[in-house]
């Protein structure tokens, strides 16, 4: 299934689009470009695949432009389109209106990558490109990678400054058509220290290159065998804080010495005013010592002597309190005593008469189980009388009964009747 063709989300963005799938996963394509992508385009399209309302950013953050992703690992072919075999990553990425652009291609001629970051300063922090092996800085950092049938060579450039430190590095080797190795370190700590390494293959003469066979192999073989080869090195290391510090202590041992020969009078005057104003306020303080003592003698006799008024004071209350307690725990006893005895009395009292109500209480409990019998024996007599009188009474009632039928059968029969 092959699909070529473009799309628009929302009106506003267009996107350029190429896909084919199939069975043979070597013939997939995959193929997108878009000439302008920004942050707003990406939550478009995430609204509309995934039916989503994201809300967009007040300010633009990153945007891309000239974006083109292509993949296909053998080609292929849709309708009349030819599409060759290779990857492709290409784009220009803005952040924060900082160009980022990188080229990544795989294809029939090799593999090519470069990729850029546009110098800037935010706040303490700085990157630009690094210095070359003549001393030249460059703008931008950037890495340039490739390795064709024509060229293989790699380089980097960039460094990276926070306050005053700085790191920056350059490399370049290239193996065709031409071998060169170049480099450069450089590590910078403000202005008082500062390392600094940088180097350059040095090429063998035309005489030495025609001993091998061909050109490029004989440059090939001079880069790979690293050992044989000369280099031209360079290393640089510069630090200023013994001269710095050198140059702080002279200036404040002269700054010092200036002082001391201006200021020894002035101190002897300022130390003669400070002693006397010393003796001055000794003085004072000696007298309101003695102030002070005075009055504090005197607040200790005033004190002492009512200290001892109310130690005479206390005495006489506890003599006068140890009496009354005395007479108190004496008329306590007494009181007790007779309460006691009034105790006793009522005690024996009450159990004379608790003694005289049991007493009674038992003898009417004689006289009423006595009551009781009598009554039990009168109501058996009783008893018994009905049951003798109800017995004669039901046997007159069956002779009444009897004679009754008797009677009723003689008027009931013929002769009676007659």
């Amino acid at each position: 299934m092959g699909f070529e063709g473009g799309f628009v989300v929302d009106e506003v963005d267009a996107y350029a689009l190429a896909i084919n799938l199939g069975t043979n996963p070597k013939e997939t394509l995959v193929k997108l470009q878009a000439t302008r992508f920004e942050s707003s385009q990406v939550i478009n399209l995430v609204n509309a695949a995934a039916d989503l309302d994201i809300d967009k950013p007040d300010r633009e953050i990153i945007r891309f432009q000239d974006v083109n992703v292509y993949a296909s690992p053998l080609g292929c072919i849709i309708g009349t389109q030819v599409y060759p075999p290779g990857f492709v990553v290409q784009g220009k990425a803005f952040i924060l209106d900082k160009k980022v652009e990188i080229d990544c291609r795989i294809g029939s001629e090799g593999l090519k990558l470069k990729g850029e970051i546009e110098g800037f300063t935010l706040g303490p922090l700085a990157i630009r490109g690094g210095k070359g092996a003549d001393g030249t800085q460059g703008e931008n950092a950037f890495i340039d990678f490739e390795i064709t049938k024509e060229r293989q060579c790699f380089e980097l450039s960039g460094s990276v400054a926070l306050w005053d430190l700085e790191a920056g590095v350059f490399v370049k080797a290239q193996i065709m058509p031409d071998p060169e190795l170049e480099f450069n370190f450089e590590l910078a700590w403000s202005d008082l220290i500062k390392f600094q390494v940088d180097g350059k293959l040095i090429k063998p003469e035309p005489a030495d290159r025609e001993l091998e066979k061909g050109g490029a192999g004989a440059n090939t073989g001079a880069l790979a065998n690293l050992e044989d080869a000369d280099f031209q090195l360079h290393a640089l290391m510069e630090q200023r804080i013994l001269t710095e510090i050198s140059e702080a202590m002279q200036k404040w041992f002269a700054s010092a010495q200036a002082s001391v020969d201006q200021g020894i009078e002035e101190a002897k005057r300022k130390v003669d005013e400070a002693k006397l104003e010393f003796e001055r306020k000794c003085e004072e303080a000696k007298q309101e010592v003695k102030r002070t003592q005075a009055k504090f003698d005197a607040a200790m006799e005033a004190a002492q002597a009512d200290l001892r008024a109310e130690e005479e004071k206390c005495r006489r209350e506890q003599v006068e309190n140890e009496q009354y307690i005395l007479e108190e725990e004496k008329r306590a006893d007494e009181h007790i005593r007779q309460a006691v005895a009034i105790l006793d009395g009522k005690k024996r009292d009450f159990q004379d008469d608790m003694d005289g109500k049991k007493r009674d209480l038992a003898q009417k409990r004689r006289d009423g189980e006595e009551a009781i019998n009598g009554k039990i024996r009168d109501l058996q007599g009783s008893r018994e009388k009905l049951q003798r009188d109800f017995g004669n009474a039901i046997q007159a009632l069956e002779s009444a009964r009897a004679r009754v039928n008797e009677e009723e059968c003689k008027w009931s029969s013929p002769q009676g009747m007659s």
